[in-house]
């Protein structure tokens, strides 16, 4: 089971959700960003949640097939 923060919304306590995150990854739960590089997203919140998946947003990877 992967729990999943989405970047809609700046947090307004990171503190308090690293704190939930790191309780339900002691439960055997993986953690995912989703939407990284959009709306509120920054490299610190990679940095103090330490996900095990990144979500890029769709900007980053809209036609790479056609971008060598």
């Amino acid at each position: 089971m992967v729990f999943e923060v989405t970047e809609t919304e700046q947090a307004g306590d990171v503190e308090h959700l690293r704190n939930i995150v790191d309780y339900y990854r002691e439960q055997g739960f993986r953690v995912a960003l989703d939407d990284m590089g959009s709306g509120y997203s920054s490299l610190n919140l990679i940095h103090r949640l330490r996900p095990n998946f990144i979500k890029l947003d769709m900007q980053f990877v809209r036609g790479v097939h056609g971008d060598p």
